[in-house]
């Protein structure tokens, strides 16, 4: 169907085995180009074609292949809810999440978040952040995205507007 470049962002849409060989259904987001509309394609690729890209591209990476905006600020998970830390910005399965994290009222106090950067894609504004996970009994930094309005400048976790939006 398509050849891909190196650090191409693919998300998982299902995994299985022919011939003794794992592969995977993968989508991937294609950007508008010379008059073709942005859309998504589907297709198969080895599994061992394939690795984990958060924690392995650098914040400069990812924020130049995603044209989002350097960012170094703390965040707060909205006490209201429960946040899906992915491994790619997309919302169409459950496969790319990594982590949940707690909302104010299931935890103990509100979740402090490390903001890298900033931006939207395929229309929907994220976070990319730095989040601490487990791998077995390893404990890495990787980069991942949270849904921007998932996040809070307010430190009690509660919902904040600017002067804009209110006038909006």
């Amino acid at each position: 169907i398509m050849s891909l470049k190196l650090g191409t962002a693919v998300t998982v849409l299902q995994t299985g085995t022919v011939n003794g060989k794992e592969w995977k259904k993968v989508e991937v987001y294609i950007p508008a180009d010379k008059g073709v509309p942005a859309h998504w394609q589907e297709g198969y690729i080895s599994a061992d074609c394939l690795a984990t890209t958060s924690g392995e591209q650098t914040i400069d990476d990812l924020v130049a292949f995603y044209g989002f905006t350097k960012l170094e600020k703390t965040m707060y998970v909205l006490a209201e809810k429960s946040v899906y830390v992915r491994s790619t910005p997309s919302l169409s399965d459950n496969e790319n999440i990594i982590d949940v994290l707690a909302s104010g009222k299931e935890a103990a106090d509100i979740k402090a978040v490390k903001v890298l950067a900033t931006g939207t894609y395929n229309d929907v504004n994220w976070y990319i952040i730095e989040q601490t996970v487990k791998e077995g009994t390893e404990e890495k930094t990787v980069l991942c995205f949270v849904g921007a309005s998932m996040l809070t400048s307010d430190p009690n976790g509660k919902l904040t507007v600017t002067l804009e939006e209110l006038l909006i």
